[in-house]
């Protein structure tokens, strides 16, 4: 299990688009805009290879999975995340204090699982609860009509598994 690395990763790609928006809505230098905007694209590209390798190389555990919910939708509360860069014009400094504040936010309300960037490569999102009552997110490629049929994850953090789907 990687936890805090991966949390910190997704939450920082959860907040990738974030600035983009303050790249592209503020008035900035150049240099700023574009530190701005790859800094978005590494952190997308980094989250990505962390699943991959996840999937390629955690620690495979059996799951009994009693109920399961669609959680695609809750992506949509960080469309307003988003959304916020263009409401006001901020310094560079000033975008990178309310990104940090933004950050610790997610980070503590353990949100971070809801990431829109990893929706647009595939990814779905799903709350299940197992046979000993645990809640968790899963994380799958996959779109689940029978809950029985995800039977090994992989630990991400402690409340945020990935689906080891059969090849």
């Amino acid at each position: 299990m990687l936890s805090l690395f991966a949390k910190i990763i997704f939450v920082l790609t959860s907040l990738a688009p974030v600035l983009v928006s303050f790249g592209v809505s503020q008035k900035m230098s150049p240099f700023e805009k574009l530190t701005l905007i790859s800094s978005a694209v590494l952190l997308f590209f980094i989250a990505w290879i962390t699943l991959v390798y996840i999937q390629a190389n955690g620690e495979i555990e059996p799951i009994n999975i009693e109920s399961l919910k669609n959680a695609d939708q809750e992506v949509l509360a960080f469309l307003v995340t988003y959304l916020v860069p263009f409401l006001a014009s901020v310094e560079f400094s000033n975008a990178l204090i309310i990104y940090l504040i933004i950050f610790v936010a997610i980070f503590n309300s353990n949100s971070y699982h809801f990431n829109p960037l990893l929706g647009i490569i595939g990814y779905h999102f799903y709350q299940i609860e197992t046979n000993t009552k645990v809640s968790y997110i899963l994380i799958t490629k996959r779109k689940i009509r029978n809950m029985k049929s995800i039977n090994k994850v992989v630990h991400i953090t402690d409340y945020l598994v990935m689906d080891k789907e059969e090849k």
